[in-house]
């Protein structure tokens, strides 16, 4: 039976590699958060559009429950 030996940088390289990809699926994300923070931000600071603004925070707050930010957002939407 022969057995596969596997140079220590080829183990490296794939151990970063594999760090690497992870890392950057949650800056994607984290990304994809702040743009969906803003487009609602639009309609609720320069817009004064509560009602599409507080459709847009909901889904947020519901991915995001700690985040009292929006939270507080979506309760003023409320009010108006």
């Amino acid at each position: 039976m022969k057995k596969i030996y596997l140079p220590k940088q080829v183990l490296v390289l794939l151990a970063l590699l594999t760090g690497w990809a992870s890392v950057s699926a949650q800056e994607t994300a984290q990304r994809e958060l702040i743009k969906a923070i803003q487009n609602a931000d639009m309609y609720y600071l320069y817009d004064g559009n509560y009602l599409k603004a507080a459709s847009l925070y909901e889904p947020l707050q519901k991915s995001n429950p700690d985040n009292y930010n929006l939270a507080a957002k979506l309760g003023i939407c409320y009010l108006n």
